[in-house]
């Protein structure tokens, strides 16, 4: 089994590294640092445990050829090409959100691939610049902002001497005082655009439809081209087509820019938002199999009920949910006869979590999130469906140490009583499920693609995302019939996979 690549859409220059930060040229190579940014939304931060977004990329052919992708621990704060060596000194770092300024000096071997840090302190890098072959310039942070002024705008010089720049250092920052320090000059960020993250994908009339950052949905033709295209600031994270196929419910979010979230119905023949409803929270969106959809406000308070509409669009009832949060209660689920949520007591909504389904009766609790009682563990929700009389969802075991190893899991259960029937555990979170009926497909932040037998949980195929030898990351996915699945990825791209069994 394998799954082949058929066509890509939403492909644009420098895709790979997503929005730039940092640009160096040097004559047909150009050195890009970029920022995927974060899986994190206001109903979602289960897939953002472990991921690193940070990437440098050396293309060719005005962005259409990457040589090099490179994945760093911080963000990437410059970069400049050695003089005459085929190497690029990268200075990354940034503030840990508590006291100091961590990062490294890096150098990068364009033809070998291979990358060396060259400090030996974890310091912020801000600035790098060589002055001859031996000789490289670099702007640092101070160490901390409790002991140096304005520490955030001021940084100190460094010279830095080598004779060999592809070999590992340790070299040492030295002891710095205020006086000594000099303005930091302001970067200047390349302004290109990129198409930001594909959060949900689905076939339609042999195209596809998306909801990513930037617009409130788009689509693609069955022929490849794009058929229309709906701008926003902030972009959507859901879609939920409606049975019928005319129309399509997303939840549009300002996150990004100014305004008040809202849930758009949009026209799938046009892209026009026929509808806008909401009131102005970020609210997820729990579809079911016939079209109801229940729309749940993030908010940890709970004064916000959730509000079930029957698939015409006419108001069912209100519930309370008793509070959201995005690290224990995401569930998108799909294909339930219900709408699916995850809900805890009513003064801790974090705790005794179950799994509930929503309808014009209420909430009714079916089962507990913990399949196992005598482990008694407390796991945060994750990406689902279900299919046959099985719940297959993702989700992560808490741990005040965080994401420990074998602590992410893919479950199929009983859609009536819980009862789990396979488990597969992993190291890194899932981003998205589906399944065929017979095969589970899950996605994991690193960019592989795990298929699992929906009857016992067998590991039928595991593959690593690739478009042009470099790795994509699958953000989204969707069962697009027989032997075909969409990947929406973390780059803006849409993946056209063909399942191809035998060996």
């Amino acid at each position: 089994m394998r799954l082949t690549l058929t066509r890509v859409l939403g492909d644009v220059p420098f895709t790979e590294i997503g929005k730039p930060t940092v640009v160096a040229r040097r004559g047909g190579l150009v050195a890009v640092g970029g920022d995927l940014a974060s899986l994190y939304w206001d109903g979602n931060q289960s897939a953002d445990t472990l991921w690193g977004r940070h990437r440098l990329g050396v293309y060719e052919d005005g962005g259409e050829r990457c040589r090099v992708l490179l994945e760093t621990d911080s963000a990437i704060r410059d970069l400049a090409f050695h003089p005459a060596l085929p190497l690029v000194a990268v200075g990354t770092g940034g503030y840990d959100g508590g006291n100091y300024f961590t990062g490294e000096l890096l150098i990068l071997d364009v033809e070998t691939s291979v990358t060396v840090s060259v400090t030996g302190d974890d310091r912020e890098v801000r600035r790098v610049r060589w002055t001859n072959a031996r000789t490289l310039d670099v702007l640092v942070a101070p160490p901390n902002d409790d002991d140096f002024t304005d520490a955030r705008h001021r940084s100190f010089r460094e010279v830095i001497v080598r004779d060999d720049w592809r070999a590992p250092g340790t070299h040492l920052f030295g002891e710095h005082r205020d006086a000594d320090s000099v303005p930091t000059p302001k970067a200047v960020h390349e302004t290109w655009k990129s198409r930001g993250q594909v959060w949900a994908v689905a076939p339609h009339e042999g195209g596809v439809l998306a909801a990513r950052d930037g617009v409130v949905a788009e689509k693609w033709s069955a022929d490849g081209e794009p058929a229309w295209s709906v701008s926003h600031a902030g972009g959507a994270r859901q879609l939920l087509v409606d049975p019928g196929g005319g129309t399509a419910l997303v939840n549009v979010t300002h996150r990004l820019g100014d305004g008040r979230d809202l849930v758009a119905r949009v026209s799938l023949d046009d892209g026009r938002v026929l509808a806008e409803f909401g009131e102005g929270w970020p609210v997820v969106l729990s579809g079911a199999e016939d079209g109801s959809v229940l729309l749940r406000h993030t908010s940890h308070r709970e004064e916000h009920p959730a509000v079930l509409f029957d698939p015409s669009g006419r108001l069912v009832t209100t519930v309370e949910l008793f509070g959201c949060d995005t690290v224990n209660h995401p569930f998108a689920v799909g294909g339930a006869a219900r709408p699916l949520v995850l809900v805890g007591e009513p003064d801790a909504p974090h705790r005794n979590k179950w799994v509930a389904a929503v309808d014009g009766e209420g909430v009714g609790r079916l089962f507990p999130v913990e399949w196992d009682a005598v482990l008694d563990r407390h796991l945060f929700g994750g990406p689902g469906v279900v299919t046959g009389g099985t719940l297959v969802h993702a989700g992560t075991v808490y741990h005040g140490h965080g994401l420990l190893p074998g602590n992410a899991f893919v479950v199929a259960r009983d859609a009536r009583t819980g009862e789990a029937r396979w488990v597969h555990t992993a190291d890194v979170p899932v981003t998205a499920v589906d399944t065929d009926g017979e095969r589970v497909y899950a996605a994991f932040n690193t960019g592989e693609v795990v298929v699992l037998a929906l009857d016992d949980g067998t590991v039928l195929h595991r593959e690593e995302l690739q478009v042009r030898g470099r790795p994509a990351v699958a953000l989204s996915l969707a069962i697009d019939g027989p032997g075909r699945l969409l990947a929406g990825t973390v780059d803006g791209r849409i993946l056209d996979l063909a399942v191809v069994h035998g060996s």
